[in-house]
């Protein structure tokens, strides 16, 4: 795999790392709300099924709105939710469900108070991963049409 390949694959296993982190502390956070003095909160799971965390990542990289919208973000910085809305050609509604889907998925944090929305590392991460990729197919498909071979089999 090439010194690119490898720094993309390293990128998206970290912001995976990090998003696996951040739900593991909120979760442990929900659990010290104890609603009654006899109730514990469970062991911290230090195992997580990370490839759901892949699946659930490579599905936002797979769609095609969501891949753009973070691409927008990870290249142009933080927008509003205004901004956000006219990117996508849609209403506020639809962007909100649209942003806390991401939120979710661990690849944009909103800030309610300054009205604002940025790309994570595992964004950044999966941008450059479609990126290399497209880049990698581009180049494989000029140089299959150039040979006249079919470069499936390299």
């Amino acid at each position: 795999m090439s010194t690119n390949g490898e720094r993309v694959i390293k990128a998206v296993a970290e912001g995976l790392r990090r998003r696996a982190l951040e739900l593991e502390q909120a979760e442990d956070r929900l659990a010290r709300f104890a609603f009654s003095e006899a109730a514990t909160g469970e062991a911290p799971d230090r195992h997580p099924s990370w490839r759901y965390f892949v699946v659930r990542a490579l599905e936002v990289a797979g769609d095609r709105d969501d891949i753009t919208l973070l691409e927008r973000l990870v290249h142009q910085g933080d927008a509003s939710l205004a901004e956000v809305s006219e990117w996508l050609g849609v209403d506020r509604l639809a962007t909100v469900d649209r942003v806390s889907r991401l939120t979710h998925g661990g690849c944009v944090v909103r800030d309610l108070e300054h009205d604002r929305i940025g790309a994570t590392p595992l964004a950044r991460g999966l941008v450059d991963l479609v990126s290399t990729l497209t880049a990698e197919a581009e180049a494989r498909a000029e140089a299959g049409a150039g040979a006249g071979t079919d470069s499936a089999a390299s």
